[in-house]
């Protein structure tokens, strides 16, 4: 089932990790499963944490909150080591730079944590609502996607459907707004899967981004513009077809997809949790009960006019 292990009798689905490295032959990997042991003195190229990378499948991002500590330390030792030059893919990694350490403590968590298991039947009830979270930081973005869904009694429950992380050499407030862009356009195209979904919520921390989407002025600069036509157009999109599109501002603590944009050590065990699977709490309680901050757009976009005006009398006294 797309890739993964399905397990009948209980029904579940399992994600299988790849604990092997790539020794091949007739397309087979031939060797062992890794020995935490042997990380200690692993060998490791770019071409062998390229390898090892690429060889977990997880087409729905499930485990994103683990790879993203790979796809990072990947595009770090490519920007020290150009994957332009052949000689580059086979060389060690430097250790003067932490690099070799990084990898082999990559690999190690990787290969010592256990295939993740998730019930493959959705919770009872019909899917209403999408809730994606997205998140920017200094060298990643990210989107997590969880659906809920509610029960003719009035209950609500929740499921993780989708994560996606990608790497972004930008600035920290670009790559926030390339993820509130990523997220708009993954429940575009989800709400086109998932006939009955009515409601879609977008949760993010950045303040600036919250701002220009729901501003009147918009940004001079040519990729952040960009950004915010197609961010409209997915808005616009979605409400032509009926559904209910709002976008919301939380604190990071709050937003679900931080730990998809930048690794943390607790996501070792987040991948085990509720939290990750089903989402935070609040999530399947009502709208009053969500975490959101207020921001006054009319007060902002006021001050940001006096702003301009008192530099255009600066400039042209």
């Amino acid at each position: 089932m797309f890739g993964f292990l399905y397990n009948s009798y209980d029904d579940t689905v399992k994600i299988p990790i790849q604990r092997k490295l790539n020794y091949r032959k007739r397309g087979l990997r031939i060797t062992d499963d890794l020995d935490p042991q042997q990380t200690k003195h692993l060998k490791v190229t770019m071409r062998l944490l390229s390898s090892f990378q690429m060889s977990i499948y997880d087409n729905c991002g499930f485990l994103s909150i683990l790879t993203v500590r790979g796809r990072q330390l990947l595009s770090k030792v490519q920007s020290i080591l150009t994957p332009a030059e052949a000689k580059n893919w086979d060389i060690v990694l430097p250790e003067e730079e932490g690099l070799l350490q990084e990898a082999r403590d990559y690999i190690h968590m990787m290969i010592t944590t256990d295939d993740v298991v998730f019930p493959r039947s959705p919770p009872d009830g019909v899917l209403r609502e999408l809730h994606a979270h997205v998140d920017g930081s200094s060298d990643c973005f990210a989107v997590a996607i969880w659906g809920v869904w509610m029960s003719d009694a009035g209950d609500r429950d929740s499921k993780l459907l989708y994560a996606k992380t990608k790497i972004g050499k930008q600035t920290v407030p670009r790559n926030e707004i390339a993820s509130m862009n990523l997220g708009l356009q993954v429940v575009a195209n989800m709400i086109k899967i998932y006939k009955t979904v009515s409601s879609v919520f977008v949760f993010g921390d950045s303040e600036a981004v919250n701002l220009q989407i729901k501003a009147v002025y918009k940004p001079k600069d040519v990729f952040r513009s960009n950004k915010c036509n197609n961010i409209q157009a997915n808005i616009e999109e979605m409400r032509d077809a009926g559904v209910l599109v709002e976008i919301f501002l939380v604190r990071s603590a709050d937003n679900q997809a931080d730990p998809c944009s930048k690794f943390q050590e607790a996501s070792t065990q987040l991948i085990k949790s509720d939290k990750w699977w089903r989402g935070v709490q609040w999530m399947r309680k009502e709208k009053t009960a969500w975490p959101i901050v207020k921001v006054n757009v009319q007060q902002k976009q006021d001050e940001k006019m006096k702003t301009d005006k008192q530099t255009f009398r600066t400039r042209h006294p």
